[in-house]
C-alpha cells in the first residue's frame, strides 16, 4: 500500500434457529446505527488502487462456485441492467469506462454476488476502468474515501471505507463521488464468461472483479512500508477497522508497536499475522485465519490478504488471497471473509454463515437470548464447563470465569447493549456462540 493522503472538504436467544439470530443482529445493528455519528475530522482519501491482484506462477485450475442461496437469490433478480445492479440486500451503480459489453456482463455478474450477499440501505458506487498497469497486475481497488465514525463498541480512532460509513449511518456520505474506484489490466487475457469453466491462460474475469469489490469495501488494512519502516497509521493518529483485528501469533496487536517502526516492518514481514475477528475466527473452525505476510514486503498484496499457502487454489476461502492462476474460478468470497466482513460491522445478507448453533444444542443450552441481565449455560451429557469467556464484536475479552461445573449462570447487567461472543471450554472441546444484550 501507498501513502498518498489527500484530505476533502466537502462531505456531504435459548433460541435454536439462526433466523433468530439473524434477526437479533439486525435488530442490534438498527440501534447502533442510531447512534452512530461521522467524527470531526474531514474524509480521507488513500491512493487508488491500493491493493492489487498478480498472477499465480504456479496454476492449477479450480472453480470454487457461488453458493446456492446466492445463486437463488440471483435468479429472483430478473431486472437488473449492466450498470444498476439490485440483489435481496443491496444495490449497486457501476460506471464503466473501456469495458466491453461482455466484459461489462461479467462485472455485472460479480457484483450480483455482493449485492446478495451484504446489507445496505445506500447504494453503493463503484467507478470501472479498463487501463494498462503494471508487469503482473490484473487489478487494483480500494475505497474513495475514508470516513471517521464514533458510537457504541467503534474502537477509537477508526477509518472506515465509505460503502461501509454509508450503511452504517444509513446516509450517502459523498452525494457527488463513488464508493470505490477499481481498475483492471487492459493487456491480460481474460474470461469473460460466467460459468468458471475458465480456460487454461486465461484468468476468470468475474473472480478478480469479486476480489477488487471485496478491497473497496473494506477487506483492506494500513500496514505499508515506508523509507525501510512499517507503519500503519494515516495522519498519524487513525487506523483503519482491518488493522483492528490484525495480532502476531503472541496475540500481540499491530496497533501495539511503535508506528513507523523496524519492529513494525518486521511484524508485517515475519509470516505471523492473524485475524482475532470472532466471527471470522468461528467460520475458520475456531481457529484465526491467518493473513499474508511475506518477506520482503510486497506493496499491495502484503498485510490485506489472507495467506496464499493457507488458502491456496480450490479452497473455499482462497478469495481474498494475493494472487490467482491462469484457469482459476473463485466465485464465493468464502465463510471466512464474510465473517470478517460482520466482524468489521457490515450486516451479511441472510443467513449466509454457518454457526455452531446445531451442534450446540448436543452439547449445551444456554437462555435467554436475547439477555437483560443473567444467562445460564448448562452443559449436556454429564460434561463439565471449566471456562467461559465473553468477548465483545471487537475481540476484547470483557469476562472470564472458571466454573468447572454442569452450569453456570453469569450476569451481563453492567455491560452495553450489543452483540456479545461466548466461548465455552470443556476438557477437550470449545464451543462458540452470540447472545444480544439489550
Amino acid at each position: 500500500m501507498t501513502t498518498k493522503l489527500h484530505l476533502r472538504k466537502n462531505y456531504s436467544f435459548y433460541f435454536k434457529h439462526f433466523v433468530i439470530i439473524t434477526l437479533c443482529v439486525f435488530l442490534n445493528n438498527h440501534v447502533m446505527t442510531a447512534q452512530m455519528r461521522l467524527g470531526s475530522i474531514e474524509p480521507i482519501r488513500l491512493e487508488k488502487d491500493v491493493c492489487i491482484y498478480r498472477p499465480d506462477p504456479n496454476p492449477k485450475k479450480s472453480f470454487i462456485p457461488v453458493t446456492n442461496q446466492v445463486k437463488l437469490r440471483m435468479a429472483n433478480n430478473t431486472s437488473n441492467s449492466r450498470t444498476i445492479i439490485t440483489g435481496d440486500c443491496s444495490t449497486f451503480d457501476i460506471t464503466y469506462t473501456g469495458f466491453t459489453e461482455t466484459a461489462e456482463t461479467a462485472f455485472s455478474y460479480a457484483v450480483q454476488i455482493w449485492a446478495n450477499s451484504i446489507v445496505s440501505s445506500q447504494t453503493i458506487k463503484i467507478n470501472a476502468d479498463f487501463a494498462p498497469l503494471g508487469a503482473g497486475i490484473l487489478g487494483g481497488a480500494g475505497a474513495d474515501l475514508y470516513y471517521f465514525i464514533t458510537g457504541p463498541n467503534i474502537p477509537a480512532n477508526t477509518l472506515f471505507p465509505s460503502a461501509l460509513a454509508d450503511a452504517l449511518l444509513e446516509q450517502d456520505n459523498n452525494t457527488s463521488g463513488t464508493d470505490i474506484n477499481a481498475t483492471f489490466s487492459s493487456t491480460f487475457p481474460f474470461y469473460f464468461g460466467t460459468d468458471g469453466n475458465t480456460p487454461t491462460g486465461q484468468y476468470d474475469f468475474v473472480s478478480v472483479v469479486l476480489h477488487e469489490i471485496g478491497h473497496g469495501l473494506g477487506i483492506a488494512g494500513f500496514g505499508r512500508q515506508e523509507n525501510g519502516l512499517g507503519a500503519l497509521r494515516v495522519s498519524t493518529l487513525y487506523s483503519g477497522i482491518w488493522d483492528q483485528y490484525i495480532e502476531n501469533g503472541s496475540n500481540t496487536s499491530v496497533l501495539n508497536y511503535a508506528d513507523p517502526s523496524i519492529a513494525l516492518l518486521g511484524q508485517f514481514t515475519g509470516g505471523n499475522l492473524f485475524s482475532n475477528g470472532p466471527e471470522t475466527t468461528v467460520q475458520n473452525g475456531n481457529v484465526n485465519p491467518k493473513t499474508y505476510a511475506p518477506n520482503p514486503f510486497q506493496t499491495g498484496s502484503s498485510y490485506s490478504h489472507w495467506d496464499e499457502a493457507t488458502y491456496p487454489a480450490g479452497n473455499a476461502n482462497s478469495l481474498m488471497t494475493p494472487q490467482i492462476g491462469a484457469g482459476e474460478a473463485i466465485h464465493d468470497p468464502g465463510k471466512v471473509t464474510l465473517g470478517f466482513m460482520q466482524d468489521m460491522f457490515w450486516t451479511i445478507c441472510g443467513n449466509l454463515l454457518s454457526t455452531n448453533d446445531a451442534s450446540i444444542s448436543n452439547v449445551l443450552t444456554y437462555y435467554p437470548n436475547p439477555v437483560k441481565n443473567n444467562i445460564t449455560i448448562t452443559a449436556l451429557n454429564q460434561n463439565r464447563i471449566q471456562k467461559v469467556k465473553i468477548f465483545d464484536i471487537l475481540g476484547k475479552k470483557i469476562i472470564e470465569t472458571s466454573p468447572n461445573n454442569i452450569k453456570s449462570v453469569l450476569n451481563l447487567t453492567s455491560l452495553e447493549n450489543g452483540i456479545y461472543i461466548v466461548k465455552v471450554s470443556f476438557e477437550k472441546t470449545v464451543e462458540t456462540f452470540r447472545v444480544l444484550k439489550n
